[in-house]
């Protein structure tokens, strides 16, 4: 481990040495179009007076707002031009600081036929506090889904169930357009998996978000940002993914955009269907117990299983919404979103043996499980926004739908001896079914104070959830339900949250962001058969405060801290018992605590080429997975506990390369330290220190006839998550894409060499568990797309709900 320790060493030596002087001479300015909204992406070029050499140059942000320093005192042409907008040249003569103020950038007259109006961005940005991976610019993350797409960026893995983990810590917050979901990890992965990623502009990986997002996600949040079409006029894209691994896969999908003056009509439909299968190997090792008094016994005994399980899956996405742009400072927006997916008749085959001492009457069992699953959901949101004179703004939003589940599985075992003769069998029946409602609404208002930043808002939310789970046992031709099983879960949870924070920025040098959040949540936890009610009620204060500085040409240094929150999910909390095979089940956890955490980051850029990221977190009452062994039963179950401390220590480097001009490499190294202290059950202790790495390397290159190829390497050594070890992981992906026109060809193979397969090892107490879980990962897929309709130079006016802020709120 000690190498890895030199390794960071060294590249933290390479790093500082870059840190210069301030620099002496400065240019700012925003462009806006005639409509005073911002142009980002336009280029300003600072060229000679005497001969029009080119001296120093940079790109609009979002805002429309460019900067560069280290200029040397003179007399230049200023020169901003993009598609769409006729070149601007100004006369200046830099100085100390110079700040230009707004730059009015004129129309085109003439509209572009055939033509599609691009900004090339680079791989990776730092925006603020977040590192901004353009997935819009990678042929192999657009080919794929969401779930797929997030596993190769940088510091993000996946545990048991596809449960995300961020640098190593699970309970991130994952969020879409800056809205919270409200799923559970299942709901979630399930989401993810069924989205194209091709429908992704960007993802923003933030360690430390402002006081305007929620508390909750104490390893962080990931924000996925959705495309969204512009243009006046009608447009929109079709496209088609196929693909193919062990199973087929389709996916076909369409957007249209409709803008005018006044108003802003989109919408968009997508199906996914992909056959899915999963090969499980799982190896236990418990100390043997009396199962009718829990007593210690003398030997050991092992259970070898394997499993082997298939599915198809599908869904339908619908999305629909307009803006009214009421008058040139107050618009109104509608949106409406609907998911239906889920599987029919999934197949599970489950093969287990028993050896060394035991009690039991058996020496195996093979088990053959039938199962289906639905999970439909519809969301509405009205937004209004409005702008005042002198700088100050108000974000309304007001969002409510529901999630409905209905799961079913029939799991029939026979049960044989050591001479392999049948000796009994059992059947059971389990139906669960779930409704969800979700109510949100949220208030920010921003104003400018003599060079200060304010932004204040409120946001309340409502969850409310009702779960019913029936365990039935078939004795002869009846049905019987065990009511010891069975149940009826309802979880109530109201929080409202109120924050105050502001930033100010001084000589484009220094900036400041602080902010205080206060979130007050009651939750009732209800299992109506256990007549067990667990009520919590708490208020809970989140800081925060980033300070960045300008350190040079080029180079940002920030340092940001934070407290966060993360809340048992509704499912975690639910008691009942999910049964998998007769030694595994899943048993939910009423009494868990909410987890705090505690976090210093540090972010450093290098003329948005090279990027460092440190970051330390210390969380307490951790919520993690666990396996427990049933007093006075055979089986095992999974559940989650909360953890006395885990501490996590990592760093992420960052840097893009041209070894040539047509060829463009993104290297990044995530280095982990994990340190996990519990003791949370009587003799089952867990300290485990651990260091690890993932690293990952993408590959872009040009080539000739408009054809871009990529290749990119991943490899993440043994990873700690908290009890659990998961073994090193590596694949290989490939991918190139051509566009002409307004049509895009995408092919790419995932895990070329069919090497991504997950291990997981588990030492706690009495038990030792081995597994080795394996799914569908090399991939062939070939995607079409084509945009049709107008596309005119004017874009559609860019706005931000409340909820999402900086990011766009219609897809």
């Amino acid at each position: 481990m000690s190498g890895i320790k030199f390794i960071f060493l060294g590249f933290a030596l390479q790093y500082l040495q870059f840190l210069p002087a301030l620099a002496q001479h400065q240019l700012t300015g925003k462009l806006l179009n005639e409509d005073k909204q911002p142009v980002p992406f336009a280029n300003a070029q600072l060229l000679t007076v005497e001969d029009s050499v080119f001296a120093e140059g940079a790109i609009s942000n979002e805002n429309g707002v460019f900067g560069m320093t280290n200029i040397s005192q003179g007399k230049y042409l200023l020169l901003c031009h993009t598609m769409g907008y006729q070149a601007k040249y100004l006369e200046l003569e830099i100085n100390g600081e110079t700040h230009l103020g707004e730059v009015l950038l004129e129309e085109a007259t003439s509209e572009l036929d055939e033509v599609v109006v691009e900004a090339s961005r680079p791989a990776f940005e730092m925006d603020g506090a977040a590192l901004v991976v353009n997935v819009s610019s990678s042929p192999v993350l657009q080919n794929g889904n969401l779930l797929q797409m997030m596993s190769r960026l940088p510091g993000i893995t996946f545990g048991q169930e596809n449960n995300i983990q961020y640098k190593g810590s699970g309970n991130v917050l994952v969020v879409i357009n800056g809205k919270q979901t409200f799923l559970s990890q299942q709901q979630l992965a399930e989401l993810l998996e069924n989205t194209p990623a091709e429908q992704v502009e960007k993802v923003e990986l933030m360690d430390n978000p402002p006081a305007r997002y929620d508390a909750a996600g104490t390893a962080g949040m990931i924000n996925i940002v959705l495309k969204k079409p512009e243009g006046l006029g009608t447009n929109g894209t079709v496209s088609l993914i196929g693909g193919n691994g062990r199973f087929e896969k389709i996916n076909p999908s369409f957007t249209v955009n409709h803008r005018a003056e006044k108003f802003n009509l989109f919408g968009g439909y997508s199906y996914n269907y992909n056959k899915r299968f999963r090969e499980l190997e799982i190896y236990r090792e418990l100390d043997n117990l009396d199962l009718e008094t829990g007593e210690p016994l003398p030997g050991t005994t092992i259970i070898d299983q394997a499993l082997y399980s298939i599915y198809p899956q599908s869904s339908h996405n619908f999305n629909v919404g307009t803006d009214w742009y009421v008058s040139e400072n107050t618009t109104i927006g509608i949106l409406a979103k609907s998911t239906l997916f889920g599987y029919r008749f999934g197949r599970d085959h489950v093969i287990s043996g028993l050896f060394g001492e035991f009690q039991n009457p058996y020496q195996g069992t093979e088990t053959f499980t039938r199962k289906q699953r639905n999970n439909n959901n519809l969301n509405f949101n009205v937004n209004l926004t409005h702008e005042f004179g002198k700088g100050g703004k108000l974000n309304a939003d007001l969002d409510w739908g529901g999630w409905r589940t209905s799961a079913y599985r029939d799991l029939n075992t026979e049960y044989v001896n050591n001479e392999n003769l049948a000796v009994g069998n059992s059947e059971v029946e389990i139906e669960a079914n779930s409704d969800l409602s979700i109510m949100a609404y949220q208030l920010d208002y921003t104003k400018n104070l003599k060079g200060w930043q304010m932004e204040t808002g409120i946001k309340g939310s409502k969850v409310y959830s009702e779960n019913l789970f029936d365990f039935r046992i078939r004795e002869g031709e009846e049905w019987l339900v065990e009511e010891d099983v069975s149940d009826h879960f309802i979880y109530d949870e109201n929080i409202n949250a109120a924050y105050l924070s502001f930033k100010r920025k001084w000589a484009n040098t220094w900036q400041l962001e602080t902010g205080l959040r206060a979130e007050h949540t009651r939750a009732i936890a209800n299992s109506v058969a256990m007549d067990s009610i667990v009520d919590r009620d708490y208020l809970n204060l989140f800081p925060n405060i980033t300070l960045a500085r300008e350190v040079g040409s080029g180079k940002n240094l920030s340092l940001s801290y934070s407290r966060r929150i993360n809340r048992p999910n509704y499912q975690d909390l639910n008691p009942f018992e999910s049964i998998s095979d007769p030694f595994t089940f899943y048993r939910g956890n009423p009494f868990l605590q909410p987890e705090i955490a505690q976090i210093l980051n540090m972010n450093y850029s290098i003329k948005g080429r090279f990027f460092w990221i440190s970051n330390y977190q210390v969380t307490r009452d951790a919520i993690q997975f666990v396996m427990e062994k049933d007093p006075g039963r055979q089986p095992f179950f999974l559940t989650r506990r909360n953890f006395n401390t885990i501490r996590n220590l990592n760093t992420t480097l960052v840097g893009i390369f041209n070894p040539i001009d047509s060829w463009t490499v993104n290297m990044t190294l995530t280095g982990i330290y994990m340190q996990t202290i519990s003791d949370f059950i009587e003799n089952s202790r867990i300290n485990l220190d651990m260091y690890s790495y993932q690293s990952k390397v993408q590959n872009t290159i040009n080539l000739p006839a408009n054809l871009m190829m990529e290749l990119s390497f991943q490899y993440n050594s043994p990873l700690a998550m908290a009890g659990w070890v998961v073994g090193h992981q590596f694949r290989t992906d490939w991918g190139i894409s051509k566009k002409w026109g307004k049509n895009n060809l995408r092919v790419s193979v995932d895990d070329i060499f069919n090497t991504w397969n997950w291990t997981y090892d588990f030492f706690q107490g009495p038990i030792n568990s081995h597994m080795w879980d394996n799914y569908e990962s090399r991939i062939f897929r070939v995607s079409f797309s084509r945009g049709f309709g107008g596309d005119k130079v004017k874009q559609a006016r860019k706005r931000k709900t409340a909820s999402e802020d900086i990011n766009e709120r219609a897809q």
